[in-house]
C-alpha cells in the first residue's frame, strides 16, 4: 500500500490542514508514524493521486507553515517513510 502523509509541526496546523481539505479532497486523519518523530502526532494521509491537488492548497495557505510530505510504503509488516518535501 502506497499512500502520502502530511505531518505538521503543531496541532493548530493539522486542523487547518483538515479545514482546508473539508468537502474538497478525500483524506483520513491519523496519528503520525513511529519512523516519523518530527511532529505534533496528527497526520494526514491521501491517496497517491491527490498528492498534487493537497501540495498546492497547503502551499497556498498562510496558516500551514512546516508541514512536511512523506511518501510511504507499506509492505508485509513493513513500513517505510521517505521525507519528500518541508515548507
Amino acid at each position: 500500500m502506497k499512500y502520502y502523509l502530511f505531518v505538521f509541526p503543531n496541532t493548530h496546523s493539522a486542523i487547518a490542514g483538515q479545514k482546508h481539505l473539508e468537502g474538497k479532497i478525500p483524506f483520513s486523519v491519523m496519528p503520525t508514524l513511529r519512523e516519523i518523530s518530527d511532529s505534533c502526532g496528527i497526520s494526514i494521509r491521501i491517496k497517491e493521486e491527490h498528492y498534487s491537488d493537497v501540495r498546492k492548497i497547503f502551499e497556498n495557505c498562510n496558516d500551514m507553515e512546516g508541514f512536511m510530505i512523506f511518501h510511504v510504503e507499506s509492505e508485509k509488516g513493513k513500513t517505510t517513510a521517505e521525507k519528500i518535501y518541508t515548507k
